[in-house]
């Protein structure tokens, strides 16, 4: 595709990072608003692709397959079939939107200018979600952190889904370290943590938790700190951890006020969270063991449950003699779609990983010295890491930011071009102090 072809494709991915995190109001179907951009996008392309007979990259395409075929043999268990058609149809949606963002973002050769508008979109949805509980209740900080009381939304549709959305975002503010002042990042981290805080979701929290702590260790790997240094340094890390546990659980340093801040903050809903989602998930493996094939797509919450396992409605006209959904990726596949989809999960989930690490192994072997896109790789990694602990409390593969993320990560083998050896008059990091890299506009 030429270099002009391509560069009209920038005011659409401007147009997509701006409304993927617009759920409401929701469309027929959970559509959203970027969808309507979409489905015209796809055919623009499509017929592109027939008109000039070039290749596309089709990536990830065996596990889709599998967790395809998955999904088809679960359908015939289904208890509610046009649930299930929909669910499959929004998963082919999904998939072939992302094939064509991927292809489009791999032939760019470059999404700097994507990620500063998704820092830009993302500081003002979290905004939002502060501003929402703020004015739902006391304007003040303790009304953020508190573990009752109004949960931010922003332009979502549920609070966790914010705040997946800006634990990736975070991520993203990570991978431009090469690229903005330190002022803006922090700022930037700043206000989404807040925003996720307001979200009052512990799964946002511990997934960015676990999420940093992955970055770290590439971000040291990508920087070629030795691994002697690297064991030291997280063994070092983990003494004092468990140092710490041990003097507020073995001698009762801080005990009361540790349960102070357990029961007046967010930390307060760990507890109840947990149980609620344990009920959830027993239930449903109870009913799972008479149709180890998978009761259909999207037919977690058509299961009908017992007087013993009903649950108080989460909203008016809600059937409390129906189940309420997975909220885990995880289970919701293996009791939807089968062990053979969900295996095919696991395989998808672990090439990304892959796919990561082998475009820095690329860059690193091809150049000497500092090689420029470290943060970008530790980033990503972070981000994905995070995403699959969250995956544990709520089904993130039906959201549309995370697809925007994976076609990023597809499209990470023509970032900057090749690695190469910093030159002289280079800041840290291998950015010119005249010139950086080519904005998204650039074509």
């Amino acid at each position: 595709m030429s270099r002009s072809k391509l560069g009209a494709w920038t005011p659409y991915l401007v147009l997509v990072v701006c409304l993927v995190p617009v759920i409401v109001p929701p469309g027929p179907g959970r559509t959203a608003i970027v969808d309507a951009l979409n489905i015209p996008a796809l055919g623009i392309f499509a017929a592109s692709v027939l008109m000039t007979r070039r290749p596309i990259q089709v990536p990830f395409l065996i596990p889709v397959i599998f967790m395809s075929l998955g999904s088809l043999a679960a359908t015939v268990n289904a208890a509610n079939p046009s649930a299930a058609i929909l669910t499959m149809v929004q998963d082919a949606y999904l998939y072939l939107w992302f094939v064509m963002l991927a292809n489009v973002l791999h032939e760019r050769g470059d999404f700097r200018g994507l990620r500063l508008a998704w820092v830009c979109v993302a500081n003002v949805i979290a905004i939002i979600g502060i501003a929402q509980v703020v004015l739902h209740g006391d304007p003040s900080l303790q009304n953020l952190i508190t573990p009752k009381g109004f949960r931010a939304l922003g332009a979502f549709d549920q609070p966790d889904t914010l705040s997946d959305y800006l634990v990736m975002s975070i991520f993203i503010v990570l991978s431009l370290n090469e690229e903005v002042g330190r002022v803006v990042r922090w700022s930037s981290i700043g206000i989404m943590c807040a925003g996720i805080v307001a979200t009052k979701a512990n799964g946002g929290l511990g997934s960015l938790a676990v999420g940093l702590i992955a970055w770290t260790l590439v971000r040291a790997w990508t920087k070629r700190v030795s691994y002697p240094k690297l064991i030291s340094g997280a063994l070092i890390a983990f003494s004092v951890g468990l140092a710490t546990v041990w003097l507020v659980v073995g001698m009762g340093l801080g005990s009361g006020q540790f349960r102070e801040l357990q029961t007046g903050s967010i930390l307060g809903r760990v507890g109840h969270s947990f149980e609620g989602r344990v009920k959830i998930w027993g239930s449903l493996l109870h009913r799972y063991r008479s149709n180890p094939l998978g009761y259909g797509p999207g037919n977690s919450r058509w299961q009908t449950v017992s007087v013993e396992e009903r649950e108080r409605p989460l909203a008016s006209g809600t059937d409390p003699f129906l189940s309420k959904e997975a909220h885990n990726d995880y289970l919701a596949y293996l009791i939807e779609r089968g062990p053979l989809a969900l295996l095919a999960l696991l395989v998808f989930k672990f090439q990304v990983f892959g796919r990561i690490t082998r475009w820095w192994r690329g860059r690193a072997a091809s150049a000497q010295g500092w090689v420029r896109g470290g943060p970008l790789a530790a980033a990503t990694f972070g981000a994905w890491v995070a995403s699959w602990i969250n995956s544990n409390t709520i089904e993130t593969l039906h959201f549309r930011h995370v697809w925007l993320f994976l076609a990023l990560v597809y499209a990470l083998g023509k970032v900057d071009g090749d690695a190469r050896r910093t030159q002289p008059g280079e800041l840290a990091g291998g950015i010119s102090a005249s010139a950086g890299p080519r904005a998204v506009g650039s074509g």
